[in-house]
C-alpha cells in the first residue's frame, strides 16, 4: 500500500467519524408542510344562556372537523393555521294540561361554528415521533337557528294546531373567540386519535386524526 493510498483511507476514515460525531435529527409528528384533519365530537359546546332556565332540556354532543397545516418554523417548533366546523343543538321538551287544551312543547335550538385557528406545536423536548402537543387560538361566528314544533290540542273537539305561547324572535348569531390546548398521537404515519380541552368548537373535545 503505497502513502496516496494511505491517505485516502485515512480521509475516508475521518469522514466516517465526523458523520458520527453529528447527532441525528428525529422527524417530529407535526412539520412544516404538514397537514392533519381532527373529527371529533365533543361535551360542552356552545349554547345560549337564556336556556339555563329551561328545565326539560338535551343537550347534544358537539360534532366537529378541523384541518391544520404546518406553515412556518419557529426555532424548533412548528406554526400552524387552519380551519375549523363545528354543530350542535339543545332540544326543550314539556306536556301539560289545561281545562281545555292538552300542551305539547318542543323547541330546537342549534348552533354552527364556522372559524379560523392557529396553534402552537412544541414537540422538541420528547424523542415520541408519533406524539404532538400543541396550543392555539380560535375565531369564528355561530349561526344559530331556533325552531319552534309546539301543538295544543282541544280536548273537545280533538283539534291539534301549532301553537307558540311567547312568540319569540331570537337572535342566534354571534362571533366567537376562543383558545385551546391539545394533544395528537398516531398510531400509523397518517392515522391516530386526537383531544383537545378549552373554549373552542367544545370545552371537551376528542376523536379521530388523519396525517398527510
Amino acid at each position: 500500500m503505497n502513502l496516496r493510498q494511505m491517505r485516502t483511507i485515512n480521509l475516508f476514515a475521518a469522514g466516517l467519524l465526523i458523520v458520527g460525531m453529528v447527532p441525528s435529527t428525529q422527524a417530529q409528528s407535526f412539520e412544516k408542510g404538514t397537514s392533519a384533519i381532527n373529527l371529533g365530537i365533543g361535551l360542552g359546546g356552545y349554547s345560549y344562556n337564556y336556556l339555563r332556565f329551561y328545565n326539560n332540556t338535551i343537550a347534544s354532543p358537539t360534532f366537529s372537523a378541523s384541518y391544520d397545516l404546518g406553515i412556518a418554523q419557529l426555532g424548533p417548533d412548528i406554526l400552524s393555521v387552519g380551519l375549523l366546523a363545528g354543530h350542535n343543538w339543545r332540544t326543550y321538551k314539556a306536556t301539560s294540561t289545561g281545562s281545555t287544551y292538552t300542551y305539547i312543547e318542543k323547541e330546537v335550538w342549534s348552533n354552527t361554528l364556522i372559524g379560523l385557528r392557529a396553534a402552537y406545536h412544541f414537540n422538541w423536548f420528547h424523542e415520541i415521533d408519533k406524539l404532538d402537543l400543541y396550543a392555539g387560538v380560535m375565531t369564528g361566528y355561530s349561526i344559530g337557528k331556533h325552531t319552534d314544533e309546539s301543538t295544543r290540542t282541544n280536548r273537545v273537539t280533538g283539534v291539534t294546531e301549532p301553537w307558540n305561547q311567547y312568540n319569540y324572535v331570537y337572535n342566534l348569531n354571534t362571533p366567537r373567540i376562543g383558545a385551546f390546548v391539545g394533544v395528537r398521537y398516531l398510531f400509523t404515519n397518517n392515522f391516530g386519535v386526537f383531544a383537545e380541552a378549552g373554549y373552542s368548537v367544545a370545552l371537551i373535545n376528542g376523536g379521530l386524526t388523519l396525517k398527510f
